[in-house]
C-alpha cells in the first residue's frame, strides 16, 4: 500500500461509497478532486475541512454528505 499526499490549496472533496461498505471493499473512501477520483481506506487532513450535507444539491458522483477542505491530505492510495 502506497501512500499519497494530496496538495494544500486544492479543494477535495471526500465521501463514502456505500456500494463498496455493502460489498464490504477497503477502497470505500472517495476523494475527488480537479484530476480525477482516488480511492482509499484510510484519510488524513491536516488542516481544517467543513462537513456538508445537501440532499438537494449533491455533488458530480451522487454523494448528498462529503467533507471538504483545501488542506494538505495524506491517503493511502488504492487506485
Amino acid at each position: 500500500m502506497k501512500e499519497k499526499l494530496l496538495a494544500k490549496g486544492y479543494v477535495k472533496r471526500l465521501h463514502v461509497n456505500s456500494r463498496k461498505i455493502r460489498e464490504r471493499r477497503p477502497d470505500a473512501i472517495i476523494i475527488e478532486t480537479s484530476k480525477g477520483p482516488i480511492r482509499a481506506s484510510t484519510v488524513q487532513i491536516h488542516g481544517p475541512s467543513t462537513f456538508m450535507y445537501r440532499p438537494d444539491n449533491p455533488i458530480s458522483s451522487g454523494a448528498r454528505c462529503w467533507i471538504e477542505t483545501t488542506a494538505l491530505v495524506t491517503v493511502d492510495d488504492l487506485s
